[in-house]
């Protein structure tokens, strides 16, 4: 249906599938359900199908000798496993001494990976051309992610963190201690700013940055509904 639409609205008749890395039936019944939710998928001229979740089986991703997926895999390990006690919070420095360890849980535990504009592009996107993309597909865009139902979501790009807080209707009172984590009680879904896998930014600079976020709705009462079976 994305692609029929694509077509029709002249933006590309090439398509990029995306959804569940790894184990997709266990999805479900693991407690954090992380979704990370990114732009486009680049490639020169943009001009072939693609599936990421064949990604996984390339060595430099499994091998997280990529920096893209290094970084995501840093997350994926310090969300899934941090918790509001200070003794195991999982700062960079015990990642780093870890790094076998995140690799295993990175090819061995289910997530979500989701392209919020599934034409291929290039290495860079303008924002009001990401915002243009997202908004002409919100409707699918927010049908997978009902779909997947994660409960940690991941926006790599400000377009994608502020469609999210509109799709879940995020106000000042669902703000969880910092300005770039929000929490939704309805749903028991928290919903992360994080910069981009692809930028510059070193690796303890871009896991820093989401992690500090993170922390703080780990210290605040929002964390406790969270758990709440």
């Amino acid at each position: 249906m994305w692609n029929t639409k694509s077509i029709a609205l002249g933006d590309s008749k090439f398509f990029v599938k995306d959804g569940i890395m790894n184990n997709e039936d266990s999805w479900f019944n693991q407690k954090r359900r992380i979704a990370f939710l990114l732009k486009d998928q680049p490639q020169k001229n943009g001009n072939w199908n693609d599936d990421v979740r064949e990604w996984m089986n390339k060595p430099s991703v499994n091998e997280l000798r990529d920096d893209f997926f290094g970084k995501i895999a840093n997350l994926l390990y310090g969300l899934s496993l941090s918790t509001d006690n200070e003794d195991e919070q999982w700062w960079f420095g015990e990642i780093e001494k870890h790094h076998e360890d995140v690799k295993s849980f990175f090819n061995s535990n289910a997530f979500a990976y989701v392209e919020c504009k599934k034409q291929p592009g290039n290495t860079w996107i303008d924002d009001n051309e990401l915002t243009r993309y997202i908004n002409s597909y919100q409707y699918l865009l927010c049908e997978e992610i009902e779909m997947l139902d994660p409960n940690i979501i991941v926006c790599m790009g400000e377009p994608i963190f502020n469609f999210l807080l509109k799709m879940y209707g995020a106000t000042e009172e669902n703000l969880a201690a910092e300005k770039n984590v929000y929490y939704i009680p309805s749903s028991k879904k928290v919903i992360i700013f994080a910069g981009h896998p692809s930028s510059r930014s070193g690796y303890q600079k871009h896991y820093d940055g989401t992690m500090h976020w993170f922390r703080s709705f780990l210290k605040s009462d929002k964390y406790k509904d969270f758990v709440d079976e």
